[in-house]
């Protein structure tokens, strides 16, 4: 059937071939169905065909077809991977707004989107909305809400998203507080990268090279060279292999106390090749 080879051409990327075969339902007055415009639509995805997705969306008013999970959700994230944050969000409202039950699938989609473009805010509103409208919300709506905070620096916003995460009664993971932790730092809060890094066996999340590499950077920026020479250790005692990051930050932190002989310790102790 015609739906078959449009989920088989989109499947393999080949949507100019899904364009044709549109073209040619056209021509011969195939009638399409939600299965055609949901696999046509997805087919758009790897070409970034963004605006392609939008004018099959628009043309749904003019039949008898009611776009459905798939058709919405195939259309948000066709934005979301073009960078059409606006686009995805307009799509998202109308789902939610509509009788068709949003999904975290497509929400994920669109925070992604927003995370990418520095639309934390809005990333917030969304995940609020999904409390809201009870859409239950899984690790990769709050890692991409967290991180979308962090890029930005908004730690408040950061921490705001973790107790939304824990309100739902899921478990943080590394990938949260790895967004966490650099929220903290690029808000100029060191003391809470260190709450956060002494935290992380009670919320049972081991600790990871970025989340160390983060802390023991914030210390060091902010002339706390005692705290980051703290921290070496805690490397070794949680078996995380050092970078160069936290080496570099070691010895920054030894110049800043003026204790130069500590180098080559720290380096050793980092399993760094002095």
């Amino acid at each position: 059937t015609y739906n078959a080879a449009i989920s088989a051409l989109g499947k393999g990327g080949k949507w100019v071939l899904v364009l044709q075969l549109l073209c040619l339902m056209t021509e011969m007055t195939i009638q399409r169905n939600t299965v055609t415009y949901g696999a046509a639509i997805s087919s758009f995805e790897m070409g970034g065909l963004w605006q392609h997705a939008l004018s099959m969306m628009q043309d749904l008013p003019q039949t008898s077809i009611v776009a459905n999970q798939v058709i919405h959700g195939a259309a948000i994230s066709v934005c979301s991977n073009a960078g059409e944050w606006q686009q995805a969000l307009h799509l998202l409202n109308l789902m939610m707004d509509a009788k068709t039950i949003a999904d975290a699938v497509a929400c994920n989609s669109a925070i992604g989107a927003f995370e990418k473009c520095g639309q934390w805010r809005i990333a917030l509103q969304v995940l609020n909305r999904m409390s809201a409208q009870q859409i239950r919300c899984t690790e990769i709506t709050f890692n991409a809400a967290a991180s979308a905070c962090a890029e930005a620096g908004r730690w408040q916003a950061a921490m705001q998203v973790l107790d939304l995460l824990f309100h739902g009664r899921l478990v943080p993971n590394s990938i949260i507080c790895s967004a966490l932790s650099s929220a903290h730092d690029k808000g100029s809060m060191w003391r809470r990268c260190l709450e956060l890094l002494a935290e992380l066996p009670r919320m049972q999340v081991r600790p990871t090279k970025l989340i160390f590499s983060t802390t023991l950077s914030s210390c060091e920026r902010r002339c706390e060279w005692q705290l980051a020479l703290s921290l070496p250790g805690a490397v070794v005692e949680a078996a995380v292999e050092a970078d160069v990051i936290m080496s570099a930050c070691a010895i920054q932190a030894c110049e800043r106390g003026r204790h130069p002989l500590l180098s080559l310790e720290l380096l050793t102790s980092l399993g760094q090749d002095a």
